[in-house]
């Protein structure tokens, strides 16, 4: 199975070895933990891998009656439906954005050995409407790590990140594709050889990995606007870039801290150092997938295998901690009055919404063990602040409402 996304987890391990309260229309809400959902119970597995900037659209791939994966997407108040897969390939979705201006929703995909993006309208059912069409590249065309779509600021323009070769992983050159309203271009950026680009900001700047062009040296973060992202130790070059924020200011992914330990780093562009975002405590390990404008964080935090990982964030805007240590995604929800009732765990949160509120990812259902997607939405701050003021000037003087601390 040529995913890189799927195994990128596992060759990083190998390698490395509040309140709940808000106000909305009036009344108090906690925060939510939506399933995605399966294409086909019977077996009963999905993968979440990119959620649209507003929150509302989630894509990836699920099992479906077939027995094989394919591309779905899911949408708040609508649910999980399977997007087209032509011939009946092998597919999933890895990238989600909308475009109001023109009322489109566009996606990235790979359907079978390519590459492919899908348009369609976003009125009525026409998300589920499009069809996909094969991205230009070399032989092999690849679009398989999340969050690989984004939309320029104005809409007029949209980006895919990929790779693409004529033999096989060696010599790859990492891609951007650029789409719009009137044509289609096609970019080449050779990098140093051996290069992929994982995801892409809303300004058309890439962030992935490159090997130094002979495939000797291992993988580490590359951005495509000034090369190499400073590592985390000096002595350990080993790491890969994975996250971008919408406006390509924020870098996220995973780095060597010596020849055991692998951690997830936060880097902003023209600082000459890059933060190390620690794993939890108890844990070795840990990778961001995602980060915000803001610098919010999303990704896991694991032990000394893959299999412990556990979804976790990383923030200092107060929207979902305030420390910037990692704090795990199910000790906040259920602090924030989320039920986490249907699930044994969450094991990596791979998306975030521009505004930080909404992250998406993947865990482990409790009644069957199988994996499944899930979207958590959390209240706005400022709402929890407001529904406290008027607990307070209900409660009188006297009243002391008990507030959890985040």
């Amino acid at each position: 199975m040529r995913v890189r996304n799927i195994i990128k987890a596992n060759v990083v391990m190998l390698t490395a070895v509040g309140c709940s309260l808000a106000t909305r229309g009036g009344e108090a809400s906690a925060a939510s933990l939506a399933p995605v959902g399966v294409l086909d119970e019977s077996h009963g597995y999905s993968m979440v891998m990119a959620l649209s900037p507003d929150g509302m659209f989630a894509v990836g791939g699920g099992v479906n009656a077939a027995g094989f994966m394919a591309p779905f997407l899911w949408q708040r108040g609508t649910g999980t439906q399977a997007l087209p897969n032509p011939g009946d390939q092998y597919g999933y979705a890895t990238g989600v954005d909308v475009r109001p201006a023109v009322g489109e929703i566009v996606i990235a995909g790979q359907i079978g050995y390519t590459a492919q993006r899908y348009n369609a309208s976003l009125s009525g059912t026409g998300p589920w409407l499009g069809s996909w069409v094969v991205l230009p590249g070399a032989v092999y065309t690849e679009v398989s790590s999340c969050n690989s779509v984004s939309t320029s600021a104005n809409g007029d323009k949209y980006y895919i990140a990929g790779w693409t070769t004529s033999t096989c992983y060696k010599g790859a050159k990492g891609y951007r594709y650029r789409g719009s309203s009137t044509q289609n271009d096609y970019w080449d950026f050779k990098g140093t050889g051996g290069t992929y680009f994982d995801a892409v900001a809303s300004t058309g700047v890439c962030v992935g990995s490159d090997s130094g062009g002979s495939g000797a040296r291992s993988l580490w973060a590359w951005q495509s606007g000034s090369g190499l992202i400073p590592p985390l130790s000096s002595e350990q070059g080993v790491g890969q870039g994975i996250g971008i924020s919408p406006d390509g200011t924020w870098m996220t992914g995973g780095s060597c801290v010596d020849s055991t330990n692998y951690h997830a780093f936060l880097w902003k562009t023209g600082q000459t150092q890059a933060i190390d975002l620690s794993p939890l405590a108890m844990d070795t390990g840990s990778v961001g997938y995602d980060v915000t404008d803001d610098g919010v964080v999303v990704g896991y935090s694991c032990g000394t295998s893959w299999e412990t990982r556990r979804a976790a964030v990383w923030d200092r805007t107060g929207t979902w901690d305030t420390t910037g240590q990692g704090a795990l995604v199910m000790d906040v929800l259920t602090q924030a009055g989320a039920d986490l009732g249907d699930w044994a765990q969450l094991t990596e949160a791979v998306s975030i919404s521009a505004d930080g509120l909404v992250i998406a990812g993947n865990g482990v259902w409790a009644s069957d063990g199988s994996t499944r997607g899930w979207v958590a939405t959390i209240p706005e701050p400022a709402a929890i602040w407001l529904a406290l003021v008027a607990g307070l000037r209900l409660l009188g003087p006297r009243g002391r409402p008990v507030v959890r601390k985040r």
